[in-house]
């Protein structure tokens, strides 16, 4: 059994690459504050490396999870009677009242057209499709005249016993709140004082233990019986949560661990409230004075205590208490640790002070330092953005660019036309890196500036092809997976990141399974490398190690969360 290290602070998780390397995945926080701590999660189960699955496994298991539903399209038998058959145990064949051989045959080609068009959609190769084929026309002839249930077919990721544990520690104020009768936030305020939360319950050392374990107990039992935790290892799993739990329970000033859920949404809650522009309204709005005038007072080089009239203290203490009333809540709901809340604290107290004091803060850019890789990646996009502008397809943009002729010249616009369309798209991909917390906002035109001489550069380069990094790719992929998870299951970033912050795991926060997940995580992915190789930007090797490594990362993040 190898022993998963999850970073919590500073990295998501360490993984090891195709090539053996170890990749961490940093957070923008801690990149600046250079703040880490590393917490490594007990070895309560097998190397969840073992169930890891690749898109065409995923894709393959959910086909075949839903042979009932296509073998009954392909059945001219009332849906009631085919449902019927099979819940008393009849077998596809019989069920659908088809030979065997014309069933198969029906259902492979089903298959083939159903790979056929995700091949079309970039997300399988041709010979990935066709590898695909071969395996599930044997599966197929096997359970067609076998019994079959969607249940066998699915790929159950473990889940490593100490994320559930470290969950119940996250909330066990909460959890001993209602056996108490002391309200959470009480509870909360007497371990930030010190005591610890046996004491501030007041009950029973035997009675909360048993409380606690309790609720512990419910979740890992609830994990083997869906089957994500092995029943061997519940006795074990039980014994170290009822430990960790009371030990927990009487350690004074005890705070749960930071979570990189944590740190994101911290960040994402300061992201807007440090915001230049949102630090001088409030200001204007504490001082009494018109914004205009304050902007006005500003550019002429005032700082921003004298543009608006009052005294730096004043205007400094007020800026902080508005920010940090804000992280208290966020503290008193549980989505904090006191060592976040405090580190975040200081963080906006830093910046707020320097915005105070600065002449003429907000009228132009912070001298930051660019993210190259951001600005790379900021363009990225620039041949299907340049098509969509000229009005044609992005293959025949593709196709004119492999004939050596540049992106001004295929598309016949001119230069300065062309890249003051696509400037409004880096501005817009900076600008979210800033709200997520992926860019210091000191740091956001420095990287713009670079990224306009990219895509400078990028627009007269003949047969001109997005520079991709593999490793900085899975990186940032492994960085952005709320991001990522949002957009493929349609939910709301902060909601989603508010849920994990208190303790959910992101299949919880998002309302999906852990296959759902995946499977949808993976095609996005596999996608988007697919592309890279189409257009010469990746090479075949390249891509599948890549896209072993985020399969392998994606899944132990699952299992660990």
């Amino acid at each position: 059994m190898r022993k998963q290290l999850i970073v919590l602070m500073g990295a998501t998780l360490l993984v090891a690459g195709a090539s053996g390397m170890a990749l961490p995945v940093l957070s923008a926080y801690a990149a600046e504050t250079g703040t880490a701590a590393a917490v490594s999660l007990s070895d309560t189960q097998s190397d969840t490396s073992s169930t890891t699955s690749d898109y065409s496994t995923l894709l393959l298991n959910d086909w075949l999870s839903k042979l009932d539903i296509h073998t009954e399209a392909l059945s001219s038998r009332n849906s009631g009677d085919f449902a019927d058959a099979l819940a008393s145990g009849a077998i596809l064949t019989a069920a659908s009242q088809l030979e065997a051989s014309d069933l198969i045959g029906k259902l492979n080609a089903l298959f083939s057209e159903d790979m056929a068009s995700e091949v079309q959609s970039g997300s399988l190769t041709a010979q990935e499709a066709a590898a695909l084929a071969q395996t599930a026309n044997e599966r197929i002839a096997g359970l067609v005249n076998s019994g079959w249930s969607a249940g066998s077919h699915t790929v159950v990721i473990q889940t490593n016993a100490s994320a559930i544990i470290h969950s119940r520690l996250r909330t066990i104020a909460d959890d001993a709140s209602l056996p108490s009768g002391v309200g959470s936030i009480d509870l909360r305020r007497a371990l930030r004082d010190g005591e610890s939360l046996v004491e501030a319950t007041g009950m029973d050392r035997s009675a909360l233990n048993d409380a606690l374990t309790a609720l512990l107990n419910q979740d890992l039992e609830a994990a083997v019986k869906e089957g994500t935790l092995p029943a061997d290892q519940l006795e074990k799993a039980e014994k170290d949560g009822a430990s960790a739990l009371w030990d927990a329970a009487n350690t004074e000033g005890y705070d749960p661990e930071t979570t990189l859920w944590m740190e994101q949404y911290g960040q994402r809650l300061l992201a807007d409230r440090l915001d230049p522009i949102s630090i001088i309204q409030y200001a204007a709005a504490i001082g009494g004075k018109d914004i205009g005038d304050v902007q006005s007072n500003l550019s002429d080089g005032q700082n921003l205590s004298t543009a608006t009239g009052m005294a730096e203290s004043d205007l400094t203490s007020q800026l902080t208490d508005n920010v940090n009333q804000v992280l208290e809540n966020e503290w008193k709901a549980g989505n904090l640790t006191v060592k976040l809340l405090t580190k975040l604290e200081q963080h906006a107290g830093d910046v707020l002070q320097k915005a105070v004091e600065q002449s003429g803060y907000g009228t132009q850019a912070a001298a930051g330092t660019s993210s190259s890789a951001l600005a790379a990646e900021s363009i990225r996009s620039i041949v299907a953005d340049s098509a969509g502008y000229a009005g044609m397809s992005v293959s025949d943009l593709h196709d004119k660019l492999a004939t050596g002729q540049t992106l001004v010249g295929a598309t016949a616009v001119d230069q300065a036309e062309l890249t003051s369309a696509l400037q409004p798209r880096i501005d817009a991909f900076l600008n979210a890196a800033v709200q997520k917390g992926w860019l210091a906002k000191d740091n956001e035109q420095a990287t713009k500036d670079e990224a306009y001489v990219l895509l400078n550069d990028a627009v007269t380069t003949a047969n001109y092809k997005a520079t991709i990094d593999a490793k900085q790719y899975l990186v940032d992929r492994l960085n952005r997976i709320v991001d990522d998870a949002v957009e493929v299951t349609d939910t709301k970033s902060d909601e989603v990141l508010k849920s994990l912050a208190s303790g959910r795991s992101l299949q919880q926060a998002l309302g999906v399974d852990t296959d759902s997940l995946l499977l949808k995580l993976l095609r996005k992915a596999d996608k988007e490398i697919n592309g890279f190789v189409t257009y010469g930007e990746l090479s075949e090797n390249e891509a599948t190690a890549l896209k072993n490594d985020y399969a392998s990362a994606v899944t132990k993040i699952i299992a660990n969360n």
